[in-house]
């Protein structure tokens, strides 16, 4: 008998995967449709549900991990190659569906990522921001979902993915209107309740928050405070970009 040593050799899950460029797309009632862009050539024309909108798109490959955060204060965790290639002309698959989520949960955000790089921003109703590194919610295991991915202590009005600190604009219900950059916010756990970055009047209540391009606003100078908290200012400008929330 001849014995020989073998070498165990690990085996990489991700290299099973067939990678290929993808186009993601979901939509406002909580389907996501996966289309090559050769299919996307063919026809892109989007069919969707009576109401329903696509509210992210994404240009990635199918080896790429999606993070999709729900109204519960959790995140279920896939990848892009767990959902089928379909077509434009289908309305796509049901998330909730899917992954499992309780009858009552419905997708609000999804984070596309391939390394866990960058950050996540939250914007709550009464003026905080709370900031959490995306590696926060990378596991070692195979883990389908997340409890606490972010603070219940406050109704989230938007978040927002960032590859790095950039510039952002918040709006309130009063009017005002206010850009900080992210950098002034320290990234904390995932659950933290965040800090006051624009101090509201009664019954006044943040509205939106999105990534600052220039020209959103005029007289730009006037909505950049020196400290942080602050009131904002009014924005009477007809320009400014009114950008819709995602949910």
């Amino acid at each position: 008998m001849i014995l020989y040593d073998v070498e165990e050799t690990a085996i990489d899950e991700v290299s099973l995967v067939p990678d290929y460029p993808v186009n993601i797309f979901v939509t406002k009632e909580g389907y996501i449709k996966k289309i090559s862009p050769q299919s996307l050539r063919m026809s892109s024309d989007q069919k969707l549900k009576d109401g329903d909108e696509i509210v992210q798109t994404f240009e990635t490959r199918n080896v790429a991990e999606l993070l999709f955060f729900t109204d519960q204060c959790q995140v279920y965790k896939s990848k892009a190659s767990e959902f089928s290639d379909t077509k434009a002309s289908v309305l796509g698959e049901y998330i909730p569906a899917v992954l499992g989520m309780a009858e009552d949960e419905h997708v609000i955000y999804c984070v596309l990522t391939t390394d866990y790089s960058g950050y996540v921003l939250f914007a709550y109703e009464n003026g905080k921001v709370a900031k959490a590194e995306l590696s926060a919610y990378a596991t070692k295991t195979n883990r389908r979902k997340l409890l606490a991915a972010y603070s219940d202590k406050a109704p989230l009005v938007k978040m927002l993915h960032i590859p790095a600190d950039c510039d952002i604009l918040l709006r309130a219900t009063n009017g005002k209107v206010l850009i900080f950059g992210s950098d002034a916010v320290a990234a904390k756990t995932r659950s933290s309740q965040g800090v006051q970055v624009i101090t509201l009047r009664r019954n006044a209540r943040v509205n939106d928050m999105v990534i600052y391009q220039e020209g959103m606003v005029k007289n730009e100078s006037k909505f950049r405070p020196k400290n942080l908290p602050a009131a904002g200012s009014a924005d009477d400008s007809d320009e400014g970009e009114q950008i819709t929330l995602l949910y």
